[in-house]
């Protein structure tokens, strides 16, 4: 079932699915639904091929319970592209080779036939072909290249599509696309009793379209509330490219005892032996403590982990 609803995602009758989905009554009127990530700036290095951030949920009240919500990611095409995307749960005979499941129905399938050592739900293996019978396994996600959706949500995931950004939905020109994401229950139940708010509804990937990029892209939020409620999206969001490596001392790694031991030290203002003693690699091949200050001068807001418009030791330091 679930494989049907993410292959369906395909075709554009997804587009104003919300308006239409969310026409009836929330069980829960007046509240607010709030979508959230967990930092305004998501920070990779210069030569990052994917990027990943998780998106949450929560209401105003804490832990009510809601008919869904549609959500709308807007991004510059320009810099990203989207990336690839769980197929979520399988059925037997179109389980695709070289592909990681766990399964989580038998049903009649011999899942050893195909690469399992065993047939027992949670098993976790490598398909050696597409299968057959009843059995259901669910694609392992790999968050570092693909869109991964929480499994408890799953039964309320309606469509997952990329979509032009013809109307410019977010008053954002720099935006061109986006990714629409609705999630609907007609009772009233999203997203579920069971679930801990705020509770993670997916980890959004995008592929980097030009690999000399550096600097910050926008990503734009919008949220379709259901009926009666209102929406709180984040209101700045960005994904920044780092224009060079964390591998300070050139040694080929990019290491908290080393590399970052020599940033915390710079930004409390250490120099010369006191900069570098003990805090370059073995394999370096910039040892000097007046080049790595050089570099790190050259730098400069680089530097700047969490994005407050300044550096500081005991805190970019010791994020990075």
């Amino acid at each position: 079932m679930r494989a049907e609803i993410i292959r369906a995602l395909r075709y554009t009758r997804l587009i104003g699915l919300g308006m239409a989905l969310f026409a009836s009554s929330a069980l829960a009127d007046g509240i607010t639904q709030i979508i959230s990530v967990a930092s305004e700036e998501v920070v990779v290095g210069p030569d990052a091929t994917n990027v990943s951030f998780e998106i949450s949920y929560t209401t105003d009240p804490v832990e009510e319970q809601a008919t869904g919500v549609d959500v709308k990611i807007f991004y510059d095409s320009s810099v990203l592209e989207f990336g690839a995307q769980s197929a979520g749960r399988v059925d037997a005979g179109e389980f695709v080779e070289g592909t990681e499941y766990e399964i989580t129905k038998t049903g009649t399938t011999d899942f050893t036939a195909i690469g399992a050592a065993d047939s027992e739900r949670g098993t976790v293996f490598t398909a050696t072909g597409a299968g057959e019978g009843s059995g259901q396994a669910e694609e392992v996600c790999k968050v570092a290249t693909q869109t991964c959706f929480n499994a408890d949500l799953s039964s309320f995931l309606t469509g997952y599509q990329d979509q032009a950004d013809e109307d410019d939905g977010d008053a954002d020109a720099s935006t061109d696309r986006f990714i629409l994401v609705a999630y609907f229950q007609i009772q009233g139940e999203f997203p579920g009793f069971d679930v801990e708010f705020p509770v993670a509804m997916f980890s959004q990937n995008f592929k980097k379209v030009d690999a000399a990029f550096g600097g910050t892209t926008g990503i734009n939020f919008t949220a379709n509330p259901a009926s009666g409620n209102t929406a709180e999206v984040p209101t700045t969001f960005g994904i920044r490219f780092s224009r060079f490596s964390w591998d300070i001392d050139g040694d080929g790694e990019a290491k908290a005892l080393t590399d970052g031991l020599l940033v915390i030290r710079h930004l409390f203002g250490f120099s010369g032996e006191a900069l570098t003693t003990g805090a370059v690699g073995q394999n370096a091949s910039r040892s000097e403590a007046a080049a790595i200050a050089g570099l790190l001068d050259e730098v400069g807001d680089e530097l700047d982990i969490d994005g407050n418009d300044e550096t500081g030791a005991l805190t970019d330091g010791l994020l990075l």
